[in-house]
């Protein structure tokens, strides 16, 4: 799948990870809070989304509304056929983060994510003392998981939050090297772009002065 991945593409991936047929034991709470995870590991790894769909701070938790919809009221219809769904076509690096997701956060239930989720800042600064369904800044995500990957164990006594696996993400290595030599790359045409107009004007100096001489 292209760097394009939506939030449904994700969601469709988890639930055929889920373990249940057409991931209909998955309730739409969970599949929300799991979607929040894997847009915070990813941003902090990364340095980029995962998905480019908002997360609302609803009162119940982090929401994509797109995803919610899709999902609403358990239609069966809406849920990815597991043996349809063409997991080669998802880059190595989401497939990576997203079955780590399933296989860290995935062992909670709703309720536990539900409240982990709305413990933490960005839910918190989101939804501030308003009754309203306020987006989460990406920036707060991002600062938040980059904290929670810097200090792993800085946790306090009865914390409920899985130890992530920081050290066994190969794709996502690749990822951030592939980030950093690409702007290597654009300096780099930069540089042959600027001498490429620099021969330019010398050729037209060259044949004006050449003009110039007849």
């Amino acid at each position: 799948m292209s760097d394009s991945l939506s939030a449904l593409d994700a969601a469709k991936y988890l639930l055929t990870r889920d373990g249940a047929k057409q991931g209909a034991s998955m309730s739409n709470l969970k599949l929300s809070t799991l979607l929040y995870y894997a847009q915070g590991f990813c941003l902090a790894m990364r340095g980029e989304p995962l998905f480019s769909e908002a997360i609302e701070a609803w009162r119940t938790g982090p929401v994509v509304p797109e995803v919610d919809r899709a999902f609403k009221h358990g239609d069966l219809n809406a849920f990815p056929d597991p043996s349809i769904l063409d997991a080669g076509a998802y880059l190595p690096e989401d497939r990576e983060l997203l079955d780590a997701i399933m296989a860290t956060y995935g062992r909670l239930s709703a309720g536990e994510l539900d409240e982990l989720a709305r413990s933490e800042a960005p839910w918190r600064i989101a939804r501030g003392s308003s009754d309203r369904d306020e987006p989460v800044g990406l920036d707060w995500i991002k600062e938040f998981f980059a904290d929670l990957l810097l200090f792993p164990d800085g946790r306090e006594s009865g914390d409920i939050r899985p130890h992530w696996p920081l050290e066994s993400f190969r794709h996502q290595k690749r990822r951030a090297l592939s980030r950093r030599l690409e702007g290597g790359r654009a300096a780099i045409r930069a540089i042959a772009a600027k001498r490429s107009a620099l021969c330019d004007t010398w050729d037209e100096e060259e044949v004006s002065a050449e003009r110039s001489g007849e």
